[in-house]
């Protein structure tokens, strides 16, 4: 028997964790951190909420275009933000789902599904604009296909 070549088009699930090389902490006000436990790999990154553009970004090369349930993960306290806003670019725009960090620690949360392009783009993004708590958590996304 002869093994099978793989297909990456039949990869139904992609997650992006923030030690891969798929995210962005654009500025050193981005810190890495595992005072929570809970997160996915070796850390998370952390951030003072502000009243700036200093996005996080997850991209990833998506193998094949199509509809995308898009998860997200980060680690929980106190001192979170209650409405951390997810942007999702996708084919009909952005969408923006606000999360509630200090609830549910370590687990993947919905933020809905998306028809996606296939190709490499910045997928998701975490804003620190919010009025809501002291940081924001960037952990892992999770691309599962439809």
């Amino acid at each position: 028997y002869g093994l099978a070549e793989f297909d990456p088009t039949q990869v139904t699930e992609v997650v992006v964790d923030n030690t891969d090389s798929g995210f962005t902490a654009p500025s050193s006000s981005w810190f890495p951190s595992t005072s929570v436990s809970g997160y996915l790999g070796s850390n998370y990154h952390a951030r003072a909420t502000a009243s700036v553009s200093d996005a996080a970004r997850w991209g990833h090369d998506l193998p094949s275009s199509g509809n995308y349930e898009i998860f997200a993960r980060w680690t929980t306290g106190g001192n979170r933000a209650t409405a951390a806003p997810y942007v999702i670019y996708h084919n009909g725009g952005t969408s923006v789902v606000t999360v509630n960090q200090q609830a549910n620690n370590g687990q993947w949360i919905s933020l809905g599904t998306y028809s996606m392009n296939a190709g490499i783009a910045d997928r998701v993004v975490l804003s620190c604009w919010t009025g809501s708590g002291s940081f924001v958590i960037a952990d892992g996304v999770k691309f599962e296909k439809q």
